[in-house]
Order: C-alpha cells, then structure tokens, then sequence
C-alpha cells in the first residue's frame, strides 16, 4: 500500500492522487505529523488539508438535506471558523430554499463575513419568521444599517405579536442605547405586550432622570 510520500513508481506530489479520492486516515496523518521526516510532515499537512475539505464538503451536503436537521446542524458549524465562510457563502447564493439563505447568512455573520448582511437586513421588514433573529444578530454585531428597518418594523408590527416586538425592541436598544418617543408611547399603550410596556416604562425614566444641561 502507497503511503502518503512513496508509492510504487515514485513519488506521488498530491495527496488526492495518492489516495484516489479517498478521505485519508486521520490516525495515520496525527502520526506523520511527528514523522522525523520533513517531507512527511508536509505531506501529511497536506492530507489533513484534503480531510478538513472533504469534512467541509459533507458538512455543506448535510445542511442541504433534511430541514428538520438544520438547526441542530447550524448551531455547531461555526467550529469550524472561517474555513466555513466561502462554502456556505456559496449555498446561500445557490440555494432556492429561503429558509436555508436565511440561516446560512446567520451563520456567516457569526463568522465575520458581512456576506450576507443585505438579505438579514431585507428579512427584518418582511414578514416572516425571521424577521427578529436577523435584527438580534445584526444588533450584536453593530450593524447600523438595522436601525430604521427595526424602528419602520415596530411601528407597523401588530401589537398581538407579543415575542417579536419585545425581541426587535432589545434589537433597537443595543444599537441606538434608547427608543423613540412615537415607540415609547405606542408600547406604553395598555393594549401593547406587557414586557414592551415595561421596556417602554423603563425607557421613560431613563429619560426623566438624564441630569439638565
């Protein structure tokens, strides 16, 4: 059997020839890792390149297949760090399912990528189910441009949607530190959520308590 440095006939210069498209041994590549060879080691970095792309390659497959799979899938992707930027990028842009778009656009702002800001920020003023995770997630990472999508939202949100209006009022509050007074009345209102009545009471004597001049 060929190794990852000789096989019969010479040396192999790639480790996807040398293993014919199979995932290499990750036991064998820890191992040659500490090879006393240099040329080893390097070829066993380059077998573990090839593994972690081919783990890549099938993380991505997995998210494509069943739906109910995706959450649990997604909330241990980003372990991987920014190796997983450009493959997701591509699924997003590729996808044809929105729900999976959405999701991977979460996942590369939580990796750094602002890739895919522009459909995070389309999905606070539409309505679906998205609409408060994309300002959370967008609010965490100081994107600005959140800020008058949320506020045009809570102004037109119907007040029975009690979950969202309280979770795009803490979205508002940790990027602008304080809501407008046309929110602070409408969600003073007894008919508003109760929790928004209290974010509201609170923002009210935030402002009765800033000191003059």
């Amino acid at each position: 059997m060929c190794n990852a440095v000789h096989c019969p006939g010479g040396i192999v210069n790639s480790p996807e020839a040398a293993y014919h498209g199979r995932m290499p041994d990750l036991t064998e590549v820890l191992q040659e890792l500490h090879d006393a060879d240099p040329a080893a080691r390097a070829q066993a970095i380059e077998r573990a390149a090839v593994a972690v792309e081919r783990l890549i390659h099938g993380v991505v497959g997995a998210l494509e297949g069943a739906a109910s799979q995706r959450h649990a899938l997604f909330e241990h992707i980003h372990r991987f760090g920014t190796s997983m930027v450009d493959p997701i990028h591509d699924l997003m842009e590729r996808s044809e399912d929105h729900d999976l778009r959405v999701m991977c656009a979460l996942l590369l702002l939580r990796l750094r990528s602002p890739a895919g800001v522009d459909l995070l920020l389309g999905e606070i003023e539409r309505s679906g189910d998205w609409g408060a995770d994309a300002a959370q997630r967008l609010a965490e990472a100081r994107v600005g441009a959140a800020a008058p999508r949320i506020v045009h939202r809570l102004r037109t949100l119907s007040l029975d949607k009690d979950s969202e209006i309280v979770a795009l009022l803490h979205a508002l509050q940790t990027l602008e530190g304080s809501l407008p007074a046309d929110l602070v009345e409408r969600f003073s209102r007894t008919d508003a959520p109760a929790e928004a009545q209290s974010i509201a009471a609170r923002a009210i004597d935030a402002t009765t308590e800033e000191p003059e001049g």
